[in-house]
């Protein structure tokens, strides 16, 4: 239903959103600017200039508000502290921090292609993993100024670089702009992109633009740039490092080199993943002179340190939970999904990119991939035998491709990739269009935006979809119970007993963050646990194992009530309603 807007409250909504996103954004440019003039690192193009120096910026804010997580400062006036200090380091080694102004037209041009991008982004987060453990790790960070380890999640610590930006954000009073960092790293990438395609192609600037336009033209990146996930922040510094790696390889300057080496090791500082990211972009820069690999390597080590060391010293696992087989077993280790022969797993990865676009049942249901991308593939193959640049971006992509059959079925993973398959796909344009596409300016724009219209056009659905924005608290509240149906429930848990509750949830793990109490479930917390209660059959004594947890409320979603684990239960419930049904187990 679309209600009325208040004026007043939709500016207080759009600015407490944007203003602090601004001010990290702002300040990412001048920290990364400020090394980058003392590394002596001049960037001609002033887009990728900007673009470079923002993606270090940020890399360096995510250290240092690590360290004051790890110094239990991870409060509102330390971070202010930090953000004066920056920017007064920038002025006073005289650091430029104005742009050129883009134009008018161009300035108009960009409001129009961002606006189905920004919109989406002023709603209340229901991504699945935030809700689950992304937000969970942001709100725990703010409240205790500490980056903790913490037991009742599914995932009780992780390389956390990207959560502790949206904890400063969250920390200067705006809960809206909390998944900020996701669309931040979106606009960055867009920006790289256009800046690295056309100094590749010098016959054809525009492969720039179109592929800018191919990576937004994703519907997977409009929703991937509203939600705290953490995969576009991956992919922004997987992109950075392999363009910094480019541009060594071209010159042999080692100031690229431990760019390169710095923005690989902070894509790993995001997630595990980036240690592909690492791993390639050794490999790229790999020449016969082994000092060369060594600096790398000694970078790399020096900026993942803080990060995985603190997963050391908390499980003794630098990949906790994973490979329990070589660090030894853990109460988290994830259930191992069913094996897939070698065959299959080939057969999934040359469908992969018809499949993230035409057939997402079989990747966890998210937006749609590009279809650019799955008729692309005989275009890329026919550029790689023209181009070894092509050819080398290409082998980066298919090993990826490989290695993710052997992960989860997501589609927010191939995030970490899409940037570069972008310009891969618009270099391989370039490379077979040659001379042909010279001075097609207009032709050029057409296939932007027509790359562009399948994101673009899914922003507009999904405001559409979405109804008014929420600029209250009760519009709030009625649109995330009108989008994740055991919303209501938990609000009654919160309503009734504040803070002061623990319950176990049955297949409710995206509701952890909304709980103000403590949350734990079949899905949450010390694997043993959950499955331990599988086990039981009957609900007296799942309720005494469930009291010895220190739980005194169950939650049951009304689909699973009958036939969940314990059965279904003796006594009239103290809440329900056609979602979900809760009931109390001191009674």
């Amino acid at each position: 239903m679309i209600e009325p807007l208040e004026p007043l409250a939709l500016v207080r909504t759009v600015l407490a959103f944007a203003l602090p996103i601004a001010g990290l954004a702002w300040t990412a440019w001048a920290a990364g600017r400020t090394l980058l003039a003392a590394l002596g690192l001049e960037v001609e193009d002033e887009l990728e200039r900007v673009a470079l120096a923002s993606i270090l910026g940020l890399a360096v804010l995510a250290h240092a508000l690590l360290a004051l997580g790890l110094l239990a400062m991870l409060r509102p006036w330390p971070v202010v502290a930090l953000v004066a200090l920056v920017h007064g380091v920038a002025i006073r080694k005289g650091v430029p921090l104005a742009f050129t102004r883009p134009g008018f037209r161009r300035a108009a041009v960009g409001v129009v292609v961002a606006l189905p991008f920004l919109v989406p982004a002023l709603y209340p987060d229901t991504g699945f993993d935030s809700r689950m453990y992304h937000l969970p790790y942001v709100h725990a960070f703010a409240r205790t100024g500490r980056l903790s380890f913490l037991p009742d999640l599914r995932f009780p610590i992780f390389p956390q670089a990207s959560e502790v930006l949206s904890t400063a954000l969250v920390l200067s009073g705006s809960e809206p702009s909390a998944s900020g960092t996701g669309l931040l790293a979106v606009a960055l990438a867009a920006a790289l992109l256009v800046a690295w395609g056309r100094r590749a192609f010098p016959s054809w600037p525009a492969a720039g633009l179109v592929a800018a336009a191919i990576f937004l033209g994703s519907p997977l990146i409009g929703y991937l740039a509203t939600v705290l996930y953490v995969d576009p922040l991956l992919g922004l510094f997987s992109t950075a490092a392999l363009l910094a790696a480019e541009r060594f390889r071209a010159g042999r300057d080692r100031r690229w080199l431990v760019l390169a080496a710095a923005l690989a090791a902070s894509a790993a500082d995001v997630k595990y993943l980036g240690l592909y990211t690492v791993a390639v972009t050794g490999l790229a820069l790999a020449t016969r002179r082994p000092r060369h690999l060594a600096l790398y390597a000694l970078v790399a080590l020096a900026v993942l340190a803080p990060w995985y060391g603190r997963i050391v010293a908390a499980t003794g696992n630098p990949v906790f939970p994973f490979l329990p087989s070589v660090f030894g077993e853990n109460a988290w280790t994830p259930v191992p999904e069913l094996p897939a022969t070698l065959a299959a797993r080939l057969v999934n990865a040359v469908r992969m990119p018809f499949d993230l676009a035409f057939a997402r049942e079989r990747w966890n249901r998210m937006p749609p991939l590009s279809p650019v991308f799955a008729l692309a593939v005989p275009l890329v193959v026919l550029a790689s035998f023209r181009s070894r640049r092509i050819a080398g971006w290409a082998a980066v992509i298919g090993v990826f491709v490989g290695i993710y059959q052997w992960l989860p079925k997501s589609a927010a993973y191939t995030a970490m990739g899409l940037p570069l398959a972008s310009l891969t796909v618009a270099g391989s344009i370039a490379t077979l269009g040659d001379a042909r596409l010279a001075g097609r300016s207009r032709g050029a724009l057409v296939a932007a935006a027509l790359c562009l219209a399948p994101g673009w056009l899914y922003g507009l659905y999904t405001a559409a979809r979405n109804g008014s924005l929420t600029v209250t608290a009760a519009a709030r509240e009625r649109y995330l119970d009108s989008k994740l149906p055991l919303h209501a429930a938990v609000r009654w848990l919160n309503d009734r007993h504040g803070a002061d509750y623990t319950v176990w949830a049955v297949n409710a793990e995206h509701m952890t963050d909304f709980a103000r109490g403590r949350f734990l479930g079949d899905s949450n917390g010390r694997a043993e646990l959950r499955e331990r209660v599988e086990r039981i059959r009957t609900f007296a004594e799942q309720r005494e194992y469930l009291l010895g947890l220190g739980a005194d409320h169950l939650l049951v979603p009304a689909g699973a009530e009958a036939a969940g684990p314990g059965g279904a239960a003796p006594t009239p419930p103290l809440y329900r309603d056609r979602h979900a049904a809760i009931y109390e187990l001191r009674g």
